[in-house]
């Protein structure tokens, strides 16, 4: 029964299209993908011409960054593929959205886990920044608080709530050993039953 139960917790269906252990910049990059759809000639978007997964730049092969237009009379003439938007996505996470992440939180970004920080880059990629209220607990290294403060955001709440869940979902199950949710005595969850993750 125990591994059944231990079974059931490592299968838990995957918030996104990723997994846990794997670093911030491929975990924050599948959840933007599944969060910001995909563009491929530019549209316009509160203030700016965007394309890509919400960008107002092109990365070209070479490297070279082109802004779009923020002149909503003049809809720019330019197609991208998927690989261009891919490029993109990599440069402006690697070279702005994860540094600046781990800058606003400061040295305590050491307590948070990858999944964490992917989760606060996403947060970041959709405000511009970690909103204050967030950002107050980011820096206590409380996951569950984070997550709860991650949920409680006001804007995309359906986005917001799958951030928090995946940042949930990374903690270790024995941290939730304390919990106890079910339906009989043969099947309950005990802190005994998950002596074998400690």
């Amino acid at each position: 029964m125990i591994r059944l139960k231990k079974l059931l917790i490592e299968n838990d269906s995957p918030v996104y299209p990723t997994a846990h252990q794997y670093n911030v910049l491929d975990q924050a990059s599948a959840i933007l993908r599944k969060e910001e759809s995909i563009i491929l000639t530019p549209i316009w978007d509160v203030n700016n011409w965007r394309i890509g997964y919400g960008s107002s730049t092109i990365t070209k092969p070479d490297g070279t960054v082109v802004t779009l237009s923020n002149n909503k009379a003049v809809k720019p003439n330019i197609t991208i593929t998927k690989e261009d938007a891919e490029r993109d996505l990599k440069r402006r996470l690697r070279d702005e959205f994860i540094p600046k992440t781990k800058r606003d939180i400061g040295s305590n970004y050491n307590k948070l886990n990858n999944s964490t920080l992917a989760a606060l880059t996403s947060v970041t990629y959709n405000y511009g920044t970690i909103p204050s209220s967030v950002l107050t607990i980011a820096k206590t290294g409380n996951l569950k608080e984070i997550a709860k403060a991650v949920a409680m955001l006001s804007a995309n709440p359906s986005r917001r709530k799958r951030e928090s869940d995946w940042i949930l979902s990374s903690i270790p199950s024995k941290r939730y050993a304390d919990v106890t949710e079910p339906t009989t005595k043969s099947t309950k969850v005990r802190r005994d039953d998950f002596s074998d993750f400690e």
